[in-house]
């Protein structure tokens, strides 16, 4: 089932050794989002095609990344081994609010951008 239903690419190493006997729970989705973080940020998946590479978690963030060290902090809080120790939803939403808040230009619209047109119904005069 794991096969059908999943991505070598982005399982969870307790997905990747059953025999481990480690708990499949939602912490394999927040593993999951932490690939997918690394991807968007890089343009490559973090571990390739490699068991062995998601195992030992051997992954490396390329130099000098134009992103916020809270950015990069949260993948690697996402992309950790232990499921115990691994970032959960609800430190995923933490970290982002936090790097949200950092952002003095988060949620404030461009001054140069143009205004939404109201269209008027037809009807009304």
């Amino acid at each position: 089932a794991i096969d059908r239903n999943s991505t070598l690419e982005c399982r969870a190493p307790e997905m990747v050794d059953l025999f481990a006997g480690v708990r499949v729970d939602e912490k394999v989705d927040d593993w999951a989002l932490g690939c997918l973080l690394y991807y968007l940020c890089f343009f490559e998946l973090p571990f390739g095609e490699s068991k062995l590479a998601i195992l030992n978690c051997k992954f490396t963030i390329p130099e000098s990344p134009p992103f916020t060290p809270a950015l990069l902090a949260l993948i690697d809080k996402c992309l950790t081994v232990d499921p115990h120790v691994r970032a959960d939803a609800w430190d995923i939403m933490a970290n982002l609010c936090g790097i949200r808040a950092c952002d003095d230009t988060a949620g404030r619209p461009d001054p140069h951008s143009p205004q939404p047109v109201r269209h008027l119904d037809p009807t009304e005069r």
